[in-house]
């Protein structure tokens, strides 16, 4: 068994499973019980590991170099949206006179 990847999360450990799956290598996943016991283990452990068969290796290696650049490059949003301006004119309009509401009640 060759060791392909570490991850700290055990679901990115079992998401990178899944696509070398999908290619059609199977692997395993190491470590992942003591690090959702123990989290804080995570890094003195090695992390959890993903390992394959030894003549997946390489095949693997280059799978897992395209699986983090197509992590890196994902459909994410040119411009960030800010929901602020609407969420504090909300609050405002519908927060304040529901609480001004309660406390005039209850000095009454």
């Amino acid at each position: 068994m060759t060791t392909i990847a570490t991850f700290t999360l055990v679901e990115d450990a079992h998401l990178f499973r899944m696509f070398l799956g999908s290619r059609g290598i199977e692997a395993s996943v190491l470590n992942e019980y003591v690090v959702q016991l123990c989290w804080n283990y995570s890094n003195a452990i090695g992390g959890v590991q993903v390992s394959v068969a030894d003549e997946h290796g390489d095949e693997s290696a280059m799978l897992y170099q395209q699986y983090m650049s197509a992590l890196q490059d994902g459909p994410y949003p040119q411009r960030q949206i800010r929901a602020w301006p609407l969420v504090a004119v909300l609050t405002l309009l519908l927060g304040v006179p529901i609480i001004f509401q309660c406390f005039c009640r209850k000095s009454k």
